[in-house]
């Protein structure tokens, strides 16, 4: 089943859950269903969400932190002699 996101008031809300591993478009959908609408939202839900989408929830602010170019390269460095 594939979800068109248009642009509407269920798109930013969609687009805000999506944000989190573990939930793709269908789970967004159903979760928009029940009234659950941003992340603050699925904090206050998270017994309707599975072990996955809890770690997703958990670190989805350390899952779209750049990694500095420099600490890449250092590992690039340290990977190449393993």
């Amino acid at each position: 089943m594939i979800f068109k996101i248009r642009e509407n008031e269920d798109a930013e809300a969609i687009k805000q859950l999506v944000r989190v591993t573990g939930i793709g478009p269908s789970a967004a959908q159903k979760f928009l269903k029940e009234g659950i609408k941003s992340l603050d939202d699925l904090n206050r839900n998270i017994d309707k969400l599975n072990h996955h989408q809890k770690v997703g929830l958990k670190y989805v602010f350390d899952f779209e932190k750049r990694i500095p170019r420099n600490e890449m390269c250092t590992m690039k460095v340290k990977l190449r002699f393993i």
